[in-house]
């Protein structure tokens, strides 16, 4: 989450004068949404000092970016995330109640907040990469979408490992 909001912010901050209003908000509400993931840690009786795994933390250093990461690659990444996490927020609240009875409002807001925002920044980060698409190479979208998405499946696996010992 902290990931996400610092590569909405990278996106805010360098896009030109026309895209940085709704970029800005988008990092703001995602910046927000990182007290929602702590409320649904917290119900899980997570630890919050816990250390990272390194496959999340490699993970968040895709998300996140470099300083030098330029806005197609960083719009990839976003798109690359925001566009999956509807179905990944309501099958996880789906699995949440289904098979650990978690229901809890504050549990589960984080996911239902992104079960239906989403749909909306992907929307928003889609419009924005086609205005962009329109005089720059596809390449950099393609690399951060596809750094994106290998990192989150590093993380998955890592998460498994972890899990089955």
């Amino acid at each position: 989450m902290i990931a996400l909001a610092a590569a909405a912010r990278h996106a805010a901050a360098i896009a030109p004068a026309e895209l940085r209003p709704a970029l800005a908000e988008h990092a703001r509400e995602e910046t927000e949404h990182i007290n929602l993931w702590g409320d649904f840690r917290q119900a899980l009786a997570g630890d919050a000092a816990a250390e990272p795994l390194d496959p999340t933390l490699r993970c968040a250093a895709a998300w996140a970016g470099s300083p030098t990461r330029g806005l197609p690659e960083t719009l990839g990444v976003l798109y690359a995330i925001e566009s999956a996490q509807p179905a990944i927020a309501a099958t996880k609240l789906d699995g949440l109640s289904r098979f650990y009875s978690v229901g809890d409002r504050d549990a589960t807001e984080y996911f239902r907040v992104h079960a239906v925002r989403d749909v909306e920044h992907a929307r928003d980060i889609r419009s924005q990469l086609a205005g962009l698409l329109s005089h720059t190479a596809p390449e950099g979208v393609l690399h951060g979408a596809d750094a994106a998405l290998a990192a989150n499946w590093d993380l998955l696996t890592g998460v498994d490992r972890a899990v089955r010992g």
